[in-house]
């Protein structure tokens, strides 16, 4: 127990407010919402720069680059198929969706977010363990997996927003 203390103690304060204002979307997709179909990226954005920035502080060549790329492509296949928006209604007319509510996206969050710090401890512990080439390509993969997964979501909601049947949820 004393040394989860001593790993939250030796965390930078600014990480608190951050992961605040990471879980604060996965808590609005848990709640029914209302919203215009380019909000719907917002989050997926986000998480991509962080990826990009993942992958800028790795100091990427070429072949980093392309791992993450495949990261990022079998991730937005990986959304796409296995992500159903279930409760998902559209209104072309008014240019609206409204979720229902669901918690994948705060689990997703979590995820990133575990992912992110874990690797911040551990180059902080034991650097040279982040330093190996199979270790650092694993990370940028992984961390491309899950960028892919949001966007492949949200693509799959744009594809939902443009073929389901439109109502109008103005009122």
């Amino acid at each position: 127990m004393n040394r989860i203390l001593d790993i939250i103690g030796g965390t930078p304060f600014w990480i608190w407010p951050f992961l605040a204002l990471l879980l604060w979307p996965g808590w609005r997709a848990g709640q029914p919402r209302t919203i215009a179909p380019g909000r719907i990226f917002v989050l997926p954005a986000a998480v991509f720069i962080m990826s990009v920035s993942t992958l800028i502080d790795e100091a990427p060549g070429p072949l980093s680059v392309l791992i993450w790329c495949c990261g990022i492509a079998a991730g937005c296949g990986i959304g796409f198929v296995a992500h159903r928006d279930n409760g998902l209604r559209v209104d072309r007319d008014h240019g609206l969706l409204h979720f229902p509510g669901e918690w994948r996206t705060m689990g997703l969050i979590s995820v990133v977010f575990a992912l992110r710090y874990y690797w911040g401890y551990q180059s902080a512990v034991h650097p040279e363990l982040v330093a190996e080439t199979g270790v650092i390509m694993s990370y940028l993969a992984f961390n491309g997996v899950l960028s892919g997964i949001f966007i492949g979501w949200r693509l799959h909601t744009i594809r939902v927003y443009r073929t389901g049947l439109s109502e109008d949820l103005s009122g």
